[in-house]
Parts: C-alpha cells; sequence; structure tokens
C-alpha cells in the first residue's frame, strides 16, 4: 500500500480493527483486509476518535471529541457554544452508564440562566415598533468555544475572548469554573523575565495543544507557549511562564496537534493543512483537504500525481500530505491522459479543447504549453499510444471518433490523421499495441446517449504501423479526413448492456476484451475478429469473476502481465502474475484505475479520494515489460510555459476542415466553373440587350419582364418560395399581434377591465398638480363571506348584549370625551359617516372581536376609497365637459379665422395617457407617423364605406328645410353669443385712400372704425374668459387634491388600526406559544426527573448492596484478626510478638520477601510458627485487598451517587423556577390581556418638555390643546404687565419711604450726639491727672504705650498655657479613639461569633427537627445478628473453658513438662 491523499473519508486504529466512517456508516475491517461488521448513523459522520482499545466515539460538523488519556472512560465533545465531559460508569456487568456535564459559553461568562418568557416580560409596555418579536431576538451571547483538551484528568477551555477556563467534573458548590488563565492573570514572561498581568485579545486563542506538560497557544498573535514553574522566595507557589515562539498572525485555526516535541500539526477551516517548526516556525509541510470533488487523476514522475477537481483547478502533488502546486484553468479538465515522456499529459476539457500540460520536476509547477479545441464541449477521452505514435479522442457530446498523430518532430499537439462517426456517443476508449513496430488497435465505447448508463456498442479499428511511417498512405473518403472504414478494419459490433469494457489485447485482428455487465454483476470476456460484419448481438465467451455490485472497474498495464479490479466497496484485488487483495475506503461512486507507464505503480481514484498502490512484481517480469516498453517516441515541449486560453467560442477542428474541404472542391473544378461562369456572362448581356430593345417597342409589342426568364421552373419555384414566405412572414407578424393582444388583454384585465376602478390620474391645465384616484379590486368571493359572516355575527351580538354595551360605553364614555380622544382613532366617520357595527376601541378585548373588526375596517377602507372616486370622477368628467366646450369654441374662432383671414391662436387641451389609462394600448392614426400602407383586404373595405357615403348623400337629395337653415341662420337655430364673431366687419373704404390723412377724416368714418375696433376687442374678451374657465378648473383640481389627502389620511388611518390590532393579536400568538413551551419543558423535566429518579432508585440498591458487602468482609476481617491468637497455644509465649509480625507491612524499600525472612522473626520461635505466621498474613493481605478494592469501588459509587443527587436537586430545582415562571406569565397574560393600543388623533402641536441626552422622558407630560395655551398664555402676559407695573410703583414709593425715614434718622442721631457732647463737656471733671496729662504733654503717651505691652506680654502668656492645655486634650482624646476602635473591633468578632453560634444553633435545630427516621429494618436485622454472634461467642468461651480444664487434668495425669530451650 502506497500513501492516500486527504479526502473527506475519516479513519482511526482502534485496537486491532481499521475503523472507517464514509457517508453515515461505520466500517470495521481486520488484519486480514476484511471488512467484519457495520454501523449506520442517523447524521453524516465528519469525525471518528478514540481510546485506542475498546471504546469509539463519532462526531458530525462543527463538533470535536477527544478521550482522557489518563482514564479511558472519560471523553469530551465540543461544540461552538459548548464543551460536554461524558463518563462511562459500569457498576453492574450487563450494561454501563454514560454521564454527563455540560459548559456552555454562557455559563462561563456570567453563569446565568435565560428566562424564556422574557421575551414577552414587557411586551405591553414598549412601541408599536419597537417591540421585539421571537424572531428578532439573538438567543446566544457573541463568542464561542475555540478549542477543548485535556490536562492532567481536567479539562482546559480556550475562548473566541482569547481566555483559558479550567474545568473538571468536580464543579465548586456556588457554580464558579476555575480560571486558568484570564483577564489580569499574572505570569513569568520568558523573554523578559518579568512578572506581567496577562492582557486577551480577541481570536488570540484559536486552538490549543498539549506539549508535554506545556500548553501550545496558536491565534492571531502568534504562537506562545504556555508552562509552569515553581517560584523561588515563596515555597509551594507555582507561577505560570510565557514564550512567544513566533509572532506570525494564524487565522481560521481549527486544530493543532503535536506530531513531535518541536512540530505541530495545524488545520483551517479551508481544509488547509501544514506542518510547522516549533523553534523556528518554519513550515516543513503543507496539504489541502479540499471539499471540491475529484474529476480525473494520473501518475508522474517520481510518484508524484495530478489531480482536477470540479472547481476548474489542476492540482500537484509530491506525497500524501505535501501539495506543490495548484493551477487554475479557464475550463474544467473532465479526463487526464498520461504519456511515454515522463511529466508530459494530454487533458481534455469541458469546452472541447486537448491541451498539453508540463510538470517541471525543478520547481515542482504545472504549466500549460499548448491547447486546440477539437470538438466544440466536452472532450471526455483521450487514449494515448504507448510508444507515442498516435492518439486517440472522443466526446460524450460529439459523433465522431478523431485519431491524431505527430508528423515531425517539433509538434507539441499531434494533427489529425482523420476520423470515423459513431452512430451514438463515446463512452470510453482504450488502445493495444504489442510494440513500437505493430499497429496499434483501438476500441471505443458507444452508447445511445450521453445520459445513457449502460455501453450497448463496441468499434474497434486498426491503424497500421505504415500509417505512422508514412502518413500519405492513409485513406480517406472525402476531404473532411473521414477514414476508410474497409482500409483500417473497422468493425461495429452490438454487446449486452455494460458498465465499462477494455481493450486487453488484439492478436490476428481477434479482439479480447474484459467486459462488466452491469446486469449480472460479473466481469466476462469478449471476443470478435476486426474486419468482419456482426448482425447479432455478440455475446459473452466466458465468465471471469463475480462480484456483490455491478460498479466495478479494471485497467492492465500495456503489457498485460496483470490485471487491477477495485469496486466501489473497497475492495482492491490484483490477479495474473501478481495475486493481492488490498482494501480501501468505500466510496459512493465508481473507483476508476490508471497504471503507469510499467505498471509498477497503480492509482484508484474517486470523488472524494485517491490511493497510490506500490506493487511488487517479479524482477524478470519488471525486466520484460521494461524492455517491451522501449521504442517510444519523445515528444518535444517548450522549456518555457506560455499563456495558454480556453476559449469556448472558438471554432472546433471539424468546422475549420469543413471550410478547407469547400476551398479544395472550389480550387479543383475552377476551370469547369470559369467556363460557366463566361457563357453565362454572354448569355446575360444578350438578354440585357433584348430587354432593352423590349422598352423601346410599342406598348402592343411589349412583352412582360417575366417573359426573359430562360428558367422557368426557377421562376415558379421563386414565386412559390415568395408565397410562401410572406405566407410565414404573415403568420408570424399575426402570432406576434396574438401575443401582444393577449398580453395587452391580461395587462388591461389586471389594471383596469378587472378592477372596481382602475389607475387613472387628473391634471390641471397651468397647475403642475396631478391627482390620483384609488386603485380599487373587486371584492372577493371569499372577503365577502367573511365580511358577511363578520356583519351577522357583530349584529348578533349588538341584539344579545345592549346592557353589556351600555355598561362599556358608561365605562368608556369618560375616556371618549377626553379631549382628542376619538371612539373609532380615525376621521373616516367625517367622510362617509358612522358606521354601526363599528366597535369601540375601548371595548375590542376579545380576540374574535379583534379579528371581526379588522374585516370590517378593510370594507370600510373600501367604502372611503369608493366615496373619494366617486368625487374623482365627477372632476374627471367635469374636465372632459371643459374641453369639449373649448374644442367647440376652437372651431367656430377657425372658421372666423378663415372667414376674416385674421389668425388667432388657439388653445387645444388634451388629456394625456395618464388619464386615459384604458386607452394607453389603442393607437390612433394620428399618431403613427410613418405612411400606412393598406393592404388589398383593407383598401377594398375603405373603398366601400367611401361608396356607401356617397350613395347615402345622393339618396338624401334637396331637403329645403337644411338648404334654408344652411343659407339663412348659417345652420343654426339659435345665434349664440359668440357667434357675432362670424359677422364680417368690411374694411372702411377711407382707410385705403392715400391721399386722405387721418387728421381728414369725418366723425362718422371714426365711429365706423371704432365699431371694427370693438369687434375685435370682444374676440381678446372670449379668449379671456376661456382662460378664466381653465384657471377655474385648476382650483377645482387643488380643492380635489386636498379632499385626496384627507381620504389618504383616512385610509392610512384605517390601515393602522388593523396594524395594531393584527399587533395585538400576535402579542397573543407569541404569550401563548411562549406558555406552551414552558409547560413542554416543564412536563419533559418532569418525565426526566421521574425516569432519572428510577435509575438513581437502582443506583442506590446496588450502593446499599456493595456497602453491605463491604461491611461484611470489614467485619469477617477483623474477626480473623481477632482468632489470630486462638491459632497458638495458651502457652505460647512468643503469640503477641507473633502478631506484631502478623499486623507488619512493608514500608519505603521493603517487600515482602524481606518481612518473610526467617530472620524478621522474633527471637526463640519455631520454623512451624513463622511459617503459619506468614500464611495467616497473606490470607491477611489478600482479605485488605480485596476491602480495599471494595472500598473504592463504593467510594466511586458514592461520589457517582452524589453528582447525581446534585443534579437532580438542580433539576428540581429547575422545575420548580419553570413552574414560578409560568405562573408569573400566566399572571401577566392575564394582567395585560385588557391592555389595547388605543389610537389617538392628535393636532399638530409643539414639544415643551425638556429633551434628555439619549432618551426624553414623556411619563410625567400631557397633552393641551394649542388654544388653551395660547389663551392661558395671553392672561399670563396681561396679569404679568399689571403686577410688574404695579410691583414698579410700588417700589419707588418704599424706595421714597425708606430715603425719608433715613434722613429723619440720620437727623435724630446728629443731634443725640451733640447732646451728649454738650453733657459730657458740662459734667467733665478737671482731676489732677487730667490737668497733669494737660501741663505734660506727651509723658502722657508714654504711659499708654507701657500698658500696652504690659498687657500683650500677659497675652502671649495666657495663649501660651492655652496650646500646652489643647496639646494635652489631644493626646486624652487620641486615647479614647485608639480605645473606642479596639471595643469595636472586638465587638465585630463578637458579632461573628454570635452569628456562627446562631448558625451552628440553627443548624442543629434543623438537625433535630428534620432528623430522617432511621431503617428499622435494617437495625433489627443488625441487631438480630450481632446477638446470634453474642451467643456463639459465649458458647466457645464455654467450649474454652471445659477444653482449658480438660487439659489441666491431662496435665497432672503427665510428667512435669519440660522448659524450651531458649536460643
Amino acid at each position: 500500500m502506497g500513501y492516500s491523499l486527504p479526502s473527506s473519508v475519516p479513519s482511526i486504529v482502534l485496537g486491532k480493527h481499521l475503523v472507517v466512517a464514509t457517508c453515515r456508516n461505520i466500517d470495521f475491517y481486520g488484519v486480514d483486509g476484511a471488512k467484519e461488521s457495520s454501523i449506520e448513523c442517523s447524521k453524516s459522520i465528519i469525525r471518528i476518535f478514540g481510546n485506542g482499545k475498546d471504546i469509539l466515539g463519532v462526531a458530525t460538523k462543527d463538533v470535536f471529541g477527544q478521550f482522557n488519556p489518563s482514564a479511558n472512560n472519560q471523553f469530551l465533545v465540543q461544540r461552538k457554544k459548548s464543551v460536554t465531559q461524558f463518563t462511562i460508569e459500569n457498576f453492574d456487568e450487563e450494561k454501563c452508564t454514560l454521564s454527563e456535564k455540560e459548559v456552555s459559553f454562557n455559563d462561563l461568562m456570567d453563569g446565568t440562566v435565560e428566562i424564556i418568557s422574557r421575551i414577552t416580560e414587557n411586551l405591553w409596555d414598549h412601541d408599536v415598533e419597537e417591540l421585539p418579536l421571537n424572531f428578532e431576538i439573538e438567543k446566544q451571547k457573541h463568542g464561542e468555544i475555540t478549542s477543548a483538551l485535556w490536562k492532567d484528568s481536567k479539562i482546559l477551555l480556550s475562548t473566541s475572548h482569547g481566555e483559558i477556563y479550567f474545568f473538571s467534573i468536580l464543579i465548586r458548590q456556588n457554580g464558579d469554573y476555575d480560571e486558568y488563565f484570564v483577564s489580569d492573570s499574572e505570569y513569568k514572561n520568558v523573554t523578559t523575565l518579568a512578572m506581567e498581568n496577562f492582557i486577551p485579545c480577541a481570536d488570540g486563542i484559536q486552538a490549543m495543544a498539549l506539549n508535554n506538560d506545556e500548553l501550545v497557544l496558536i491565534g492571531e498573535d502568534g504562537v506562545f507557549l504556555l508552562g509552569q514553574e515553581k517560584a523561588r522566595k515563596q515555597k509551594g507557589k507555582v507561577i505560570k511562564t510565557l514564550k512567544q515562539l513566533s509572532s506570525t498572525n494564524f487565522q481560521n485555526v481549527i486544530k493543532c496537534s503535536i506530531t513531535s516535541e518541536s512540530h505541530a500539526l495545524i488545520e483551517y477551516n479551508c481544509g488547509k493543512r501544514e506542518i510547522i517548526n516549533l523553534e523556528d516556525n518554519r513550515r516543513t509541510l503543507q496539504f489541502y483537504q479540499s471539499s471540491s470533488k475529484i474529476i480525473s487523476s494520473a501518475i508522474a514522475s517520481d510518484n508524484r500525481i495530478v489531480i482536477s477537481r470540479e472547481s476548474n483547478t489542476l492540482e500537484l502533488y509530491e506525497s500524501t500530505l505535501n501539495r506543490c502546486d495548484v493551477l487554475e484553468v479557464d475550463s474544467k479538465v473532465l479526463t487526464i491522459a498520461s504519456t511515454a515522456t515522463e511529466n508530459i499529459f494530454f487533458l481534455g476539457t469541458e469546452c472541447g479543447c486537448l491541451v498539453a500540460l508540463k510538470v517541471d520536476t525543478e520547481t515542482k509547477k504545472l504549466f500549460l504549453i499548448a491547447a486546440k479545441k477539437l470538438f466544440t464541449q466536452n472532450l471526455t477521452s483521450i487514449a494515448v499510444d504507448t510508444y507515442n505514435r498516435a492518439l486517440i479522442v472522443g466526446s460524450s457530446s460529439d459523433d465522431k471518433i478523431l485519431a491524431l498523430t505527430w508528423k515531425n518532430a517539433t509538434q507539441i499537439l499531434p494533427e489529425v490523421m482523420g476520423y470515423l462517426p459513431v452512430d451514438g456517443v463515446v463512452k470510453n476508449l482504450s488502445v493495444s499495441a504489442s510494440s513500437a513496430s505493430t499497429s496499434l488497435f483501438v476500441l471505443a465505447n458507444l452508447a445511445e446517449r450521453s445520459t445513457s448508463p449502460a455501453i450497448d456498442a463496441l468499434l474497434a479499428f486498426e491503424l497500421s504501423h505504415d500509417i505512422f511511417k508514412e502518413p500519405h498512405l492513409i485513406k480517406h473518403v472525402n476531404n473532411l479526413l473521414e477514414l476508410d472504414q474497409k482500409s483500417v478494419n473497422a468493425t461495429m459490433v452490438m454487446i449486452p448492456p455494460c458498465s465499462r469494457v477494455t481493450l486487453l489485447s488484439c492478436v490476428n485482428s481477434v479482439a479480447s476484451c474484459w467486459a462488466v455487465s452491469s446486469e449480472i454483476a460479473t466481469i466476462n470476456q469478449l471476443e470478435f475478429t476486426l474486419g468482419k460484419e456482426y448482425t447479432d448481438e455478440l455475446a459473452f465467451v466466458r465468465q471471469l469473476s463475480q462480484w456483490p455490485t455491478s460498479s466495478i472497474s479494471f485497467a492492465a498495464p500495456f503489457h498485460n502481465f496483470w490485471v487491477a479490479q477495485a469496486c466501489r466497496s473497497g475492495t482492491l484485488t490484483l490477479i495474473r502474475n501478481i495475486t493481492k487483495k488490498i482494501q480501501l475506503p468505500t466510496s459512493d461512486k465508481t473507483y476508476e484505475l490508471r497504471f503507469d507507464r510499467n505498471g509498477e505503480n497503480l492509482l484508484v481514484y474517486s470523488e472524494n479520494n485517491v490511493e497510490l498502490v506500490e506493487l511488487s512484481a517479479k524482477s524478470d517480469l519488471m525486466q520484460k515489460a521494461l524492455v517491451l516498453g522501449k521504442g517510444a517516441k519523445a515528444l518535444p515541449f517548450l522549456s518555457d510555459a506560455l499563456e495558454i486560453k480556453l476559449a469556448s467560442d472558438e471554432e472546433d477542428w471539424f468546422a475549420i476542415q469543413v471550410k478547407i474541404a469547400a476551398e479544395i472542391e472550389d480550387l479543383k473544378y475552377k476551370t469547369i466553373k470559369g467556363n460557366f461562369s463566361d457563357d453565362l456572362t454572354q448569355l446575360r448581356n444578350i438578354v440585357e440587350q433584348m430587354m432593352a430593345d423590349n422598352d423601346k417597342a410599342d406598348e402592343l409589342e411589349k412583352l412582360d419582364n417575366q417573359e426573359f426568364n430562360l428558367d422557368k421552373e426557377q421562376v415558379e419555384e421563386m414565386a412559390e418560395k415568395e408565397v410562401s414566405d410572406i405566407a410565414a412572414l404573415k403568420k408570424e407578424i399575426a402570432d406576434k399581434i396574438t401575443d401582444y393582444g393577449k398580453l395587452v388583454d391580461s395587462i388591461s384585465d389586471s389594471c383596469w377591465k378587472n378592477m372596481e376602478s382602475g389607475a387613472r390620474s387628473l391634471k390641471g391645465f397651468y397647475l403642475p398638480l396631478a391627482v390620483k384616484n384609488f386603485e380599487i379590486r373587486p371584492t372577493s368571493h371569499e372577503f365577502a363571506s367573511l365580511y358577511e359572516k363578520a356583519k351577522t355575527e357583530r349584529e348578533a351580538e349588538r341584539e344579545n348584549a345592549p346592557a353589556q354595551n351600555e355598561i362599556k360605553s358608561s365605562e368608556t364614555s369618560m375616556d371618549e370625551n377626553e379631549p382628542g380622544i376619538h371612539k373609532f382613532g380615525s376621521v373616516t366617520d367625517q367622510l362617509i359617516g358612522e358606521d354601526p357595527l363599528l366597535a369601540s376601541q375601548f371595548s375590542l378585548i376579545e380576540t374574535d372581536s379583534r379579528v371581526r373588526e379588522m374585516t370590517l375596517i378593510e370594507h370600510r377602507v373600501k367604502l372611503i376609497k369608493s366615496h373619494y372616486n366617486k368625487q374623482f370622477d365627477a372632476v374627471f368628467r367635469q374636465k372632459q365637459n371643459e374641453i369639449a366646450k373649448i374644442n367647440e369654441k376652437n372651431e367656430r374662432i377657425s372658421e372666423i379665422s378663415r372667414d376674416t383671414g385674421v389668425e388667432f391662436e388657439l388653445l387645444q387641451p388634451q388629456l394625456d395617457d395618464s388619464e386615459r389609462t384604458e386607452l394607453v394600448f389603442e393607437v390612433e392614426d394620428e399618431e403613427v407617423e410613418v405612411e400606412r400602407v393598406l393592404t388589398e383586404e383593407q383598401q377594398a373595405l375603405l373603398d366601400e364605406q367611401r361608396r356607401l357615403e356617397e350613395a347615402r348623400k345622393a339618396n338624401k337629395g334637396d331637403n329645403a328645410r337644411d338648404r334654408a337653415l344652411l343659407e339663412m341662420m348659417d345652420g343654426v337655430l339659435e345665434v349664440k353669443s359668440e357667434d357675432v364673431l362670424k359677422i364680417d366687419v368690411p374694411r372702411p373704404a377711407f382707410m385705403d385712400d392715400a391721399d386722405k390723412h387721418e387728421s381728414d377724416w369725418t366723425d362718422e368714418e371714426k365711429r365706423g372704425l371704432n365699431s371694427k375696433n370693438r369687434w375685435r376687442s370682444r374676440r381678446k374678451r372670449h379668449n379671456k374668459g376661456i382662460v378664466e374657465g381653465l384657471h377655474a378648473f385648476d382650483l377645482t383640481i387643488q380643492e380635489l387634491n386636498q379632499k385626496r389627502l384627507i381620504a389618504q389620511m383616512a385610509v392610512n388611518q384605517e390601515y393602522l388600526r388593523i396594524g395594531r390590532i393584527l399587533r395585538g393579536l400576535t402579542w397573543e400568538e407569541e404569550s401563548l406559544e411562549i406558555d406552551n413551551l414552558i409547560k413542554k419543558l416543564i412536563d419533559q423535566l418532569q418525565e426526566t426527573v421521574k425516569e432519572k429518579k428510577k435509575y438513581l432508585d437502582e443506583f442506590n440498591r446496588f450502593y446499599d448492596e456493595a456497602k453491605e458487602e463491604l461491611d461484611d468482609k470489614v467485619n469477617d476481617d477483623k474477626i480473623t484478626e481477632k482468632s489470630f491468637k486462638n491459632e497458638f497455644d495458651e502457652s505460647n509465649v512468643f503469640v503477641d510478638q507473633l502478631f506484631k509480625a502478623y499486623r507488619r507491612r512493608p514500608k519505603q524499600d521493603e517487600t515482602m520477601a524481606d518481612l518473610d525472612n526467617i530472620d524478621e522473626a522474633p527471637t526463640g520461635v519455631e520454623q512451624e510458627d513463622w511459617e503459619k505466621t506468614i500464611s495467616l498474613r497473606e490470607e491477611k493481605m489478600r482479605k485488605e485487598a480485596i476491602i480495599r478494592h471494595h472500598q473504592q469501588k463504593v467510594a466511586v459509587m458514592r461520589e457517582f451517587l452524589s453528582l447525581r443527587a446534585s443534579e437532580d436537586s438542580k433539576m428540581q430545582q429547575r422545575v420548580s423556577d419553570l413552574l414560578t415562571e409560568s405562573n408569573t406569565h400566566e399572571l401577566e397574560m392575564k394582567n395585560k390581556s385588557k391592555n389595547l393600543l388605543i389610537q389617538i388623533l392628535l393636532k399638530q402641536g409643539q414639544v415643551e418638555v425638556n429633551p434628555g441626552k439619549f432618551l426624553t422622558d414623556y411619563t410625567e407630560s400631557q397633552f393641551i390643546h394649542r388654544e388653551t395655551v395660547e389663551d392661558m398664555n395671553s392672561e399670563i402676559k396681561q396679569f404679568g404687565t399689571a403686577k410688574i407695573e404695579a410691583m414698579i410703583e410700588s417700589a419707588d414709593f418704599r424706595k421714597g419711604i425708606h430715603s425719608l425715614e433715613w434722613e429723619r434718622r440720620k437727623l435724630e442721631m446728629e443731634k443725640d450726639d451733640l447732646i451728649q457732647k454738650t453733657q459730657d463737656i458740662q459734667l467733665l471733671k478737671l482731676t489732677r491727672e487730667l490737668q497733669a496729662v494737660l501741663l505734660s504733654g506727651n509723658l502722657g503717651q508714654n504711659k499708654t504705650n507701657q500698658d500696652l505691652a504690659r498687657l500683650d506680654r500677659n497675652f502671649k502668656a495666657q495663649n501660651d498655657q492655652h496650646k500646652s492645655k489643647m496639646a494635652r486634650r489631644n493626646k486624652e482624646a487620641k486615647k479614647l479613639c485608639d480605645r473606642k476602635s479596639a471595643l469595636i473591633r472586638e465587638n465585630a468578632h463578637l458579632d461573628g461569633i454570635i452569628e456562627e453560634l446562631l448558625i451552628s444553633v440553627s443548624e442543629k435545630r434543623n438537625i433535630k427537627n428534620g432528623q430522617i427516621m432511621p431503617d428499622t429494618g435494617k437495625i433489627m436485622r443488625n441487631h438480630a445478628r450481632n446477638r446470634q454472634l453474642a451467643e456463639i461467642v459465649k458458647r466457645q468461651h464455654n467450649e474454652i473453658s471445659v477444653l482449658k480444664q480438660e487439659v489441666e487434668r491431662l496435665r497432672k495425669k503427665t510428667f512435669p513438662a519440660l522448659l524450651k530451650v531458649q536460643r
């Protein structure tokens, strides 16, 4: 077996089996390659994993699995949003239990539980347009789990945020998870040897891998190595280390695996895989796993492989993993054929081109070096002669087989030397030649159509060796290079239906073929002779092998020394000189087999898989193959690649050859054609001369030009052709007219005829305004019946519940009478009146009532549109009348203009297409600008109409009444005011007199001239009246536009009502759906709880049994230990020492052999007693081992039960939470069921609320009419002005009072001051001191300074004393504060103790109150067992006493016992 290219077929080795996953099946193969069993899965398998021994796991798309390397019974399953840990528990020999624990991304972020009814929590508190529904709410938070792996029996999780969490199966009680390496985690940077804090980034960790005990992290920041080491200063502390191995940016990585200590395998989501060196980040190997299917493949030199895929790419692979090059081509490559020259291939493309491909061995690149288009499309089959003499190609879309050869040594692509036509299409080609000097035999598999699955005919022919040496010997049937079938011994045979036929050899013109029968699933042999005609179907000569399916393929090298057969089930068999059986992956399609030139390697490929099998043949056979392969011509090829464009619109070979054949035919008969041309030219000149003479002859002697046509048959044929062409053209035109009429009818029906009111607009004469009507479709039968039903139900509701309606109206009357509050919330009542069937929007509580209301509103919308359309139609008729009047006036003005010779500018308004939409497809005669050509039928019809009109006028005769009316009354019975314009006023003669000046005119002449001017002014006033009428109509259009706006507003309001009602119904449906979802989830959880409880009871039974078994073994061990001394005589003084040896166990660096040595026995103990002690100790240790095993089992079971109990309690809590949520949701639905969406009509207003920074709070706002606000503002302004004036007057008055009061108080104070001074002067006593002062002058000032200095000294001393006292008081206050703090801490400590005591007391009280009743049955069984054991002990004690007495009696009867000699 060679190597296998990457494919979408996963496989692993499990024990002694190869496990292969294909689509939804898992196949198990033994060591001999035979498939032993198969398992079918429900989903497509993407990956498989196992523990390497006996447990297998499968994974679907976006799911990864991994077993715990430390425990084979644990594995993890990673998804994008969660990681699940599974544990396989085997407590019972008959079955296993699989327990799971899941951690989601949301749990890692905040651990919150999503509340199901949260989407309807504030359902009725949102605005209509702002309320999110279920499908608008994002279920998951942003982010995902990028990778997960095992480390020390725990799981490491990395997130897309760039953090790592440590999660084991034992979770903390508070629900937290171990944070292994998250934001702000401290680590040691190995490069700088400094402690730093970790800062995660998005996509910083896309994949993780475990390399020994270190983590390899790969992400956008590069490759890092995360490890651990012990801290030097702090003993026992472990710190994390981080080392950056590379700064290369990695993106879209999905998995990383360690292949060696220095290399890692990286997988990308695009299918690319590469192996990098962790030390220098060098990519050592790259390969791709493409999702594009394989079309064809071939073997190049050095076991390289060329592959073509459906993605229009060619790929070159060097080994299993390394893809050397990818070449994109313009067209899909359908087949690849190798040649005898290494690294040269021929490609067949979808556009029908033959392309030469070169593989450069030095650069390992693919190059296109030449191309030639042979077919229009799909060159599907290429067969190359083993000795490079010829090339045979065929197409599944063409009925020709082309044979090509090289005519000189410089040609890159061969030239076509001929072709053979076939009856059908070519499915496959094969060739055979025994040597380079023998003929080349070709076999083509033929089918009726390209889509036919079976081959029903074969075409074989022979190309002799002489043809290749001398190409001129080739015989062709015609200039199209069609080969002569006899010269090439072409033979056509019919065969039974086969899926594949291959030519193996042809000896003496007898072809031997192998064929796969698609009916009986066998490989059979066919034989027939070339050049022989076969009329009957060819039968199989013999059956070679039987297969389970018809999807078989086979191939053989050119020497036919061995043959390979393959089935899509994966079995590859080699027969003849090599006998080998190889198992391949199963495939949905048939395998294709390709040998290299010498047959040393076999290429097996299908849509998704490529296998290269290296064959080991005998050396003598390989030597013969090399000898037979000699003589092949070397093909030339360019050293440099060219830019090859594969054009699908280029002419193929056959089209070019047809042109060449035509040129050859023209050249061959050129002389004869020239003679014919000269004779025809001479004859043409004679006829032309005769026709010229005929033109000069008399009319009676002239001949018709057709008589000069010498070829009457040709004339008749041309006439018939002309008639047929005219008929065909008429039919084509009639068909186009019919199709156009159908299209017009369809558009007219859908847009006008089948509409109650079609689309139409109305424009003004001068006003650039277009007013549209409403399109009204006919009422459907379903809506009519629905409306009648709603109408009947609403009438019955009004009749059956009048009292309830009165109550509702009384309840809502207060709200409806509020300003802006309307019963229906629209202005429809102002247009078409109130509908008694409509219910108030305050009473639409029930669902049925809301549905009926929507139906009635839709009908009311139609009434609004109909009401407006009636007004529109009236204005439209008014415009038509205006245009008719203007046209009538224009006709009369035109007549006057013609009579008077005065030109007047006429106004001629018309209706355009938008105003006459029903006539948009009708073409008037005046709209046709080209000259109309009438057919004979149309001209005859027009002549007939004219004849009838003339006859009618002739039969009318001389009518005196009409003649009098025309001559005396100008054709009318009543003269209208505008008819005066027709009065012809002659020009006065004096105006034409040149000698008479204007100043010479008389008064009478001037009055006549004024009369003529008055007629002209009346014409102008008439035109002005027309213009004024048009402007008046424009005013009508403006009024209609206002009505349209009001009607559109009413329609929009009604549609808004429908939207609000429908939104309320949607709210109810959403709420009911959520309520049902919660209840369904509760039922599912309750069923799960019941099921788990059943299993938990069973596990408890297993645990009780295991615990009882352990207790029995422990009791048995204790009894055994107690009975140790009974195994020895009471007289044995070494029993205690032997008992110590009996209980002794090996310590560190000790073995049981050391303890069993006689040297370890107590001094003086006999050999027999020591051996007995050893045997008892071994028995005791065996029992202890059994007890330890049972203890471990019981501990695991206890842990398992505790986890299951914890899960059960969490599930019970979840059920309780859901029940609470369901009750709350139902209560919320009940409370909000009557909360209606009310539509309020508001006038244009102004917002007086201060806007917030982001959102404005309108909770405390109110709606107030603008008139009320304006009235209040005017009154406030009046009162404010009056108040300001009064305040100013009061202020001025008070200011004057205060000024006068201040002056009065000032004068009184001055008065009092003067009086006091007068009194002081009067009462002053002239003492001696005063006299001394008065006499001394400056001495008094000095004494005063001394007194001040003394006072300063006293003040300073008092300040110092005060500071010392304050320092002493502050020190005492600080001591008191410290004591206070100590007391506070002591109190806090005592409070903590009190809380702990309270908790302890409450727990003991709860334990006492909630003490579980003991298991009385178990207690009674224990008591009974203890009583029995006590009786046995008592009975044995009595027996021992009796035996002791008997021993004592027997001792007295014998001689005294001698003492044992001590050692």
